[in-house]
Order: structure tokens, then sequence, then C-alpha cells
């Protein structure tokens, strides 16, 4: 979530009175393992000539109304005072925070310019104008004023918060960190800098510290939802569900409006099987009905017009044009569409572009950025550019833009690829997948119309540097693995890896994901597995590392075992391709059956189990047939490579002949 708009902490010298608890109005969104991190909540200070002064109470009243959220009042008590006092720099810098809160940067920045020229030597007005630059995106300038703030005040530990957060954003965390832990030396109760730093902290793997620091934030502010949220992610992270459960709960207590902590609750109830189909449902809806309000009230409306054979506009919406396992499944499918039939615009909220973003910039026909957009705006862009299919790829995922969709921007709506469950939105008016994730007696549920592509619902991009398969070495222990995230990994889980390793006694289980580079995690995991009579020595658990590392390590794999319920995406692809046969258990509901989609789509439904005991017998059965597995190891790359899978020009066909169709639907020529 982007953080709300801070302020600078007023230094209190004589001749000034302080108002405090200007409270800015957050911009954006989050979802599950997405941080929030906070500039500081407002306290101003008004310049006072006297007691008496005419214009200190209106600058009060001003205040007042700022605060209560009532900005035209105070925008206009603000010009009212520039008209007496053109040079009035307190007046210049508020109503200048003002613009920035309303998304006018430009005058933000002209009008906070002007109060710094007045005071140069006011921190807090330097500290502000970089945050304007960074809401501008132009962290270089950030940084330059945050640092000069400094030189003027080096006990502005606003400033060193703000540049923890900028340093944030460039993905250096260890640099933010240090910034961070200097603002709390200064100000040990400073909630926001105590919730900045576990973010950071969780950013490198380090979430019992994490978790310390955000408990120690809603210890100093009881009511911090964004803190809240972000304890919840971390809780999640260590694979306790149920607590993180209780603080999202938590978040939405204190802040009813908190979209992203109820997209939170969902992704988990989702992930983790947590609602009966009817309840999951249910929940999604309140989603809507709460958050969708304002888009469904200024919804657009669209003339049944056009030629059913018209070149379709497709528009696609994601934070996660990037490296993210999403674009291993969006990419081929963007590089195969046919530009004859259709045309493809990306609306992009990508936080972090990299160089997976600048390929994908490159196959479409149009890319507009959209962080810092409000929905509405989005929303208006889309309806602009004449967008006819518009497809979400994220569903209630961290970056989510469903908020723009309940705006009925295009008259077509479609969700796909990026959720494992109905969105809710009245708005939202299909779901693709394909007839193994949804077969015809699938007990899911959705608001929307369930559509089922005739093959399997994607195509897979092997990593381009992805190493060749290497043979298994002959005296190399039998080795089981799994290199899903973490929070696939349950205690049932455990419990049956456990009977597997127990039923070979000569294997090993080799473990990779990302967060098992925190102590705590893995400490965690050993004495599990401890528990059920598993030695440490059979256990090998390693951080996820670089990309290269992480496929490389696919040659120590026998067998690679699919977590349950929550199954394997382009983890599944990406052991396939690396000669590893996977087997899952399949199901009822969607996130339950990815890996089995994948698996019938290469040819291997008998990898496919439908019951504990059939996973475990089809594990123990491949574990005895070495000479089985040198032969698939040996032919699974070619296997795959001519396999629907890797086929992304029929997946393209078979879409497009879909859009075709729904919008035939849409015009009622169908």
């Amino acid at each position: 979530m982007s953080a709300p708009l801070g302020g600078a902490v007023r230094d209190r010298t004589p001749g000034r009175t302080t108002y405090a608890g200007l409270m800015l109005a957050p911009a954006g969104q989050i979802g599950i393992k997405q941080n929030c991190y906070d500039h500081r909540d407002d306290t101003r200070t008004i310049d006072m000539v006297g007691n008496n002064d005419p214009q200190h109470e209106m600058l009060a009243a001003a205040l007042r109304h700022h605060r209560s959220g009532e900005l035209p009042q105070a925008e206009r008590l603000y010009r009212k005072i520039l008209q007496q006092t053109p040079d009035h720099a307190e007046a210049l810098h508020l109503l200048g925070y003002l613009a920035m809160q309303l998304g006018n940067l430009q005058a933000a920045t002209d009008l906070i310019g002007r109060a710094v020229s007045l005071r140069p030597g006011d921190a807090a007005y330097v500290n502000d104008l970089g945050i304007v630059c960074s809401q501008r995106g132009d962290d270089d300038a950030a940084i330059h004023h945050y640092e000069h703030a400094l030189t003027l005040d080096p006990q502005n530990f606003d400033a060193l918060n703000n540049l923890g957060i900028t340093w944030k954003v460039r993905r250096k965390f260890v640099r933010a960190i240090g910034y961070f832990q200097q603002a709390l030396l200064l100000k040990p109760d400073f909630a926001e800098g105590h919730n900045n730093l576990g973010n950071a902290c969780k950013e490198v793997g380090q979430l019992a510290i994490a978790e310390q620091h955000f408990r120690e934030a809603i210890r100093l502010k009881q009511d911090y939802a964004n803190a809240y949220v972000n304890l919840g992610n971390t809780l999640y992270e260590l694979n306790r569900v149920d607590e993180a459960k209780a603080q999202y709960e938590n978040a939405l207590h204190f802040q009813p409006s908190h979209a992203d902590a109820r997209s939170c609750l969902l992704y988990m109830h989702a992930h983790h099987v947590m609602l009966d189909p009817t309840g999951l449902v249910d929940a999604h809806r309140e989603w809507d009905r709460v958050h969708g309000l304002a888009g469904k009230t200024h919804r657009y409306t669209h003339s049944v017009t056009g030629a059913p054979d018209k070149r379709l506009r497709i528009g696609y919406v994601s934070p996660d044009f990037c490296r993210h396992p999403v674009s291993y499944f969006f990419a081929p499918l963007l590089a195969a569409h046919h530009r004859d039939r259709v045309e493809v615009y990306c609306y992009a909220n990508v936080a972090h572009p990299d160089e997976v973003t600048a390929r994908l910039k490159d196959s479409a026909d149009h890319w507009c950025p959209t962080v810092g957009m409000t929905d509405a705006a989005l929303a208006k862009r889309i309806h602009d550019d004449r967008i006819d299919i518009l497809v979400d790829l994220a569903g209630h995922t961290a970056g989510h833009r469903l908020g723009a969709f309940c705006y009925q921007p295009a008259p077509v709506q479609v969700t796909y690829l990026g959720y494992c469950a109905t969105t809710g939105l009245e708005t939202m008016g299909f779901w693709l997948t394909d007839d193994v994730i949804h077969p015809s007696d699938t007990i899911e549920q959705a608001v929307e119309r369930i559509v089922r592509l005739p093959r399997c619902w994607v195509a897979y991009q092997p990593p381009a540097d992805a190493p060749a398969v290497q043979p298994r070495p002959a005296d190399a222990a039998l080795t089981l693995g799994c290199f899903n995230d973490r929070t696939k990994v349950t205690p049932q889980v455990i419990a049956v890896w456990s009977e597997l390793l127990h039923a070979l006694p000569g294997a090993m289980l080799f473990l990779k994901a990302r967060q098992y580079a925190d102590e705590q995690t893995r400490t965690w995991l050993i004495e599990q597995f401890a528990g059920r009579g598993i030695d440490r020595a059979r256990l090998r658990i390693e951080p996820a590392g670089s990309m290269a590392e992480y496929l490389t390590a696919y040659h120590d794999i026998d067998i690679a075992l699919d977590p349950f319920p929550r199954t394997g995406g382009v983890t599944t692809a990406d052991a396939l391709w690396m000669g590893v046969p996977v087997i899952t258990l399949a199901g009822q509901r969607f996130i339950e059956r990815h890996s089995a989609s994948l698996l019938f789509a290469v040819g291997h439904g008998d990898w496919v189990a439908s019951s504990i005991e059939d996973y475990k017998e089809k594990v123990l059965t491949l574990a005895r047939d070495p000479q089985r597995r040198r032969q698939w190891r040996a032919t699974q790359r070619d296997t795959v490579a001519a396999s629907p899978l890797l086929n992304a020009d029929d997946l393209a066909n078979r879409l497009e002949a879909t859009f075709r169709e729904l919008w035939k639907q849409y015009l009622g020529k169908a």
C-alpha cells in the first residue's frame, strides 16, 4: 500500500502554537504479502504574529477543516490568507500539502517550494518538499531534500524515516533499516518508525524481528490498522495462519474501510480453503458491498454497438508485470496474441519495474503505468481507451485494482490467471479457467460465470537461462523435494511427508523457499518433523537464492512433492521443465487443482492423486522404480516442450475465440 502522505514534526520554538493530529488520506492499495510503509502522522505548527492576529485564527480554522477532511473549506481559508498576505509561509506550505493530498503534485511543488524560499532554514518544510518529490517519482530529489533537512536539523527523525522509505522503494533494504533504526534512536515511541523497520526486516527475511517491531507499533498506537495488516502478513509468512487472520480482523475493527485488510482475509480464506463454498463467495461479495460502492454508484454505461468481427481492444490489468510467477504464464500469451484480431493494452500497477517489465512493455501495443492513479482515474483512462474486454490478472492479491473494475469501465469484464477464487464483484462478468480446474461437477461458487477454455488455461514460458537437465548420480540418496512457498507447507502436509520418509528409510527431504532464510522458520520446521520421528539429518532446508541457484537445485531432486490443499503453479511447471516428476493431490476447488491442470496438459494425469492414500502410493511407487525415473528424466523436457503447456499460440487462439464469443454475447449476436 502506498503510504499515507506524512509530514513533519514542527520544532516547538517560542512564539509558535502546535496543532496536532492532521491525518492525511492514504493512496493506493496493498494485498497480502505486501507491506504498508508510513510517513509520520502530521503535527502542524502555526506561525504566530500575535495572539490576536486574525490570520492566526483563520489558519487555525483552516487546519480544523483540514484535519476533518473538509478540504474545500480548508483550501478556501488558506487562499484567503494568501490574498491578504501573499508571502505567508505556513499558508503556502499547508495549501501545498493539501494540493499533494489531492494529487496536484505540480501545484504542491510550487507552493511548498515558495514556502521553503521564504523559510530556507525550516527543516520541516524541506522535508515535506522531499515527500512531494517522492510522490512525483523523483527519488533523487527526494533524497536530496531529506538529507538537506537533516543538515538543518540532525534530530529530525521524520526525515530519517522518509529516507528509509525512499531507500526501501529502491529495494536497498539494509540501508533503509539503518535509517529507520536512527529514527527510532531519536524517538523510541515513534510508532510509524517501528512499523517501517518491521517491514524492512521482513523484506530481508528477519521475520521474528519484524514481528517484534509491529507489535511495538501497535502497543504505541492501538488503532494502527496498517501495523495490524503488516503483522498479519508476517505471521502468515511464519505459517501462523489463525494468528494472521486475527490481525487482519483487528485492522478492520479499527478501520472498517481498510479494503486491503479485507482482501488479505479473502486471500487467506481462498488459498487455505478456510470457508465452505457458500461462505467464501459471500465473504467476497462483502468486499464488493463495502468497498465497491463508490465505483458502482458512478459506473459507466456502454452502448451496445460495434461489429461482431471488429479488432477487439483487450485491456489487461495487473501489478505483476515484472519478475513474478504470473508473468511466466502471461508473457507467452502476450507475445502470441494475433494483432490482426486484438489490440492489447496493459495497465501496469508495477511498483518496482524490472527487466521483465521492459520485455512485457515491448510486447504490448499500449502500456499505461497506473501506480498512484486513483480507481476513478484508472477507470476513466480505461473507458477513454475504449476497451472492449477488460481482464483482471490479480483478484485479491497484492496491488490489485479491483476498485477500478467496480466502475465498469469496459462493457465486458473478465478475471483470469492471478487469483484462485471469485472476485465477488457484481461488475465482473466472467472467470476463465478450464475443465480440469473446474470440472462440470465443481463445488466452486462464483459471482462470475465460469468459462472453461477447451485446453489448459495457461501456457508456460521456461526461464531462458534454465540449465540442461542432469541425470541423478547412481549412488545419490533418494531425495524428495518441495520448492513451493513456505506457507503451503501445512501441518497436515508435514504429517504426510513424514509418513513417506518413514516408508523410505534412506530418503532425504529437500525444502527450498525464500522464507527459509529466517532461522525461526527453519527451527519450527525441524521441530515439526522431529515431533513425527524424522531426524534433522534427513532434512535439507535452504532459502530460495537466485533463479539460477533455484533451477540448478532441481538436479538434486528425484520426485517433487506438491503441497496441498494449496498446490503449486509456476513451481510445478519449473519442476517438470527440469525433468522432475511431480505428484499432486487434486481436491475440489481451483486452489487444489492448479497443478493437476498442468500435469494433464503434459500428459501425466497419472501423477494426479485423488486421495491422501493415493498420493502416498504414487510417491512410493515412483520412489521404488529408479529405472522409470531415469527414463522420464531423460525425456521429460522434450515431452513438456511438445505439450499444450508450452503452446502459447494455441492458447492465444482459444482465448481470442473466447473473447470474441463474449463480445458477440454482449452485442446479442452470439
